[in-house]
């Protein structure tokens, strides 16, 4: 049985500056996350590294299907909470590339952890990395992880991976209202932000969830908060 979902076509999303088609599949048939967010939308179904959805054959061919019908010129990768927690998520990667194309991925940050799905990462073509909270406080207010995630090892992570990967990085900085949004606190998260190597940096807010627009930064501030960082 196939348990992937598709969007639509698009034609913009972040790396894309030459209209390239994405499809996006969603590889997660439920929640599996090492997060558990007060924020979230998604209903707390599994977290934890890993997770076994069952057989995927039928999911393979399913997927190698819509790129036939679709004619992508990149499969995006993401899920309802982190992709790359799907164990069998090399072997969608596989079949991507089986059709000559680039593989973009979405992952928290503690995840491309050696100890966790650096291996996994590293077979994608463009990765998008997240980062939110940076005091350990914060974060574990915020993101509620999984016992063996903190902070630290989330920021090392990022630094680590983004120096040995070869593809394309793409940081992801999430901004909450009332976290990193004042000058002070963005001069320590730029800080950690220039450890990092990454090729494109995007800057955005999380207005959705249960708490609604609680969290949510304008986008002038958002502007202006990415031409500090890039700084």
């Amino acid at each position: 049985m196939n348990y992937l979902n598709f969007e639509p076509i698009k034609l913009e999303g972040e790396g894309v500056e030459d209209g390239r088609k994405i499809l996006y599949v969603d590889v997660l048939p439920e929640k599996s996350c090492t997060y558990n967010c007060p924020i979230c939308f998604r209903k707390k179904a599994y977290m934890g590294p890993f997770h076994d959805f069952g057989n995927v054959e039928d999911s393979l061919a399913t997927l190698s299907e819509r790129i036939e019908a679709d004619q992508p010129d990149l499969v995006y990768l993401f899920g309802q909470g982190d992709p790359i927690t799907n164990d069998k998520i090399d072997r969608m990667i596989d079949e991507v590339h089986k059709h000559g194309l680039p593989v973009r991925i979405i992952v928290n940050g503690p995840m491309l952890d050696k100890k966790y799905h650096m291996r996994e990462a590293n077979m994608c073509d463009e990765v998008v990395g997240c980062l939110a909270f940076i005091k350990e406080e914060d974060f574990q207010k915020m993101h509620r992880p999984i016992p063996e995630v903190s902070a630290a090892q989330k920021i090392q992570s990022l630094i680590t991976f983004s120096h040995q990967y070869s593809g394309k990085f793409i940081l992801r900085i999430v901004i909450f209202k009332g976290f990193y949004d004042t000058d002070e606190q963005l001069a320590e998260l730029k800080a950690i932000v220039d450890q990092i190597r990454y090729d494109e940096l995007s800057v955005g807010t999380r207005p959705t969830g249960r708490l609604g627009d609680k969290y949510a930064v304008s986008n002038e501030r958002l502007a202006e908060i990415k031409a500090y960082l890039e700084s």
